[in-house]
């Protein structure tokens, strides 16, 4: 997520705790086959109530940068993006594999919310890559 964007988001969660929500549950079902009901769905699963405990998470999500954790590991990784996620843009699939070639980058679903939208799906792929990489 652009970094104007995210300060947006985070300014709009600090004025407005349910108003953020909302905004990022339609964030995160945006590309899906059904978003408005993921949307809601998304919003019914969310207990998060104390805007100084979501701030705090938002500031560390702010800081968090994966890629040296991603470049260093030797094992397996399997990432699974979604094609149409608002937030993370399908060039992360490239920089993914860049970042350590042993990674595998492949597309689940169409939005961010795709490990909700289709958990059999997920469960498959991960199921499929830990037997193939892990007991091969």
């Amino acid at each position: 997520m652009p970094a104007a964007t995210f300060a947006e988001f985070f300014e709009l969660c600090g004025d407005d705790l349910p108003a953020g929500l909302k905004r990022f549950a339609v964030l995160c079902s945006q590309g899906a086959a059904q978003p408005r009901p993921l949307s809601r769905q998304l919003l019914d699963m969310a207990v998060l109530n104390d805007k100084d405990e979501a701030l705090a998470g938002l500031k560390v999500l702010a800081e968090l940068d994966s890629r040296p954790a991603i470049r260093s590991f030797a094992g397996p990784q399997l990432h699974l993006l979604a094609e149409s996620d608002a937030l993370m843009p399908t060039t992360t699939f490239n920089k993914l594999a860049e970042l350590n070639p042993q990674a595998t980058v492949e597309q689940l679903g169409q939005s961010h919310a795709s490990v909700f939208a289709e958990p059999q799906v997920l469960a498959q792929r991960m199921q499929s890559f830990i037997l193939s990489h892990c007991y091969a």
